[in-house]
């Protein structure tokens, strides 16, 4: 799968979570020291949340996930075991996208 087909099931998944939940806003959440891939996932997937919901997206790092409505976790987050996985069970360029309580991973 390429980066944008990965993207483009990232955004809609987003939108689903959202519905979910009475909206109270979106937030990504990011690995306190991301890596370059982290980071760059991070900002397109913030650039596509904007344009598909007009609002503006703040980025979070993981030690301040609680300060949002629903969240959007991107790469090696702690918060991954609420989704029933753990990163280091991820082959290379393995990747899930998985709704939790409004919350995606």
């Amino acid at each position: 799968m390429n980066v944008k087909n990965a993207l483009a099931i990232s955004v809609l998944a987003a939108v689903a979570a959202l519905s979910a939940k009475e909206y109270r806003g979106v937030v990504i959440i990011r690995p306190e020291n991301p890596t370059l891939s982290e980071e760059f996932a991070v900002k397109e997937l913030q650039y596509h949340l904007e344009k598909a919901t007009g609002k503006i997206v703040p980025v979070l790092p993981e030690a301040m996930s609680d300060e949002g409505g629903s969240r959007f976790y991107v790469g090696n987050v702690s918060a991954l075991t609420n989704a029933g996985c753990r990163y280091a069970d991820f082959a290379a360029e393995e990747r899930l996208v998985k709704g939790v309580d409004g919350d995606v991973y």
